[in-house]
């Protein structure tokens, strides 16, 4: 995701986490639109859409597209 969108770690990891539940530490809450798990075995980590993050790529799809 870094190389594809040209972004520092640092940044994509403040990115992430503003998507997903928030930061540790920080008093902003993130947007619930993803989750972050870690793959096992591995340093990397899984970016997946939650039910809002679906709803809300629908309705940019729809959107762009209609």
């Amino acid at each position: 995701m870094e190389e594809a969108l040209n972004l520092t770690t640092a940044s994509a990891s403040r990115n992430t986490d503003w998507l997903a539940a928030g930061r540790w530490g920080v008093e902003s809450k993130g947007l619930g639109l993803i989750t972050k798990e870690k793959i096992k075995g591995d340093r990397r980590i899984a970016l997946r859409l939650t039910s809002e993050g679906r709803d809300q790529a629908r309705t940019m799809k729809s959107i762009i597209y209609d």
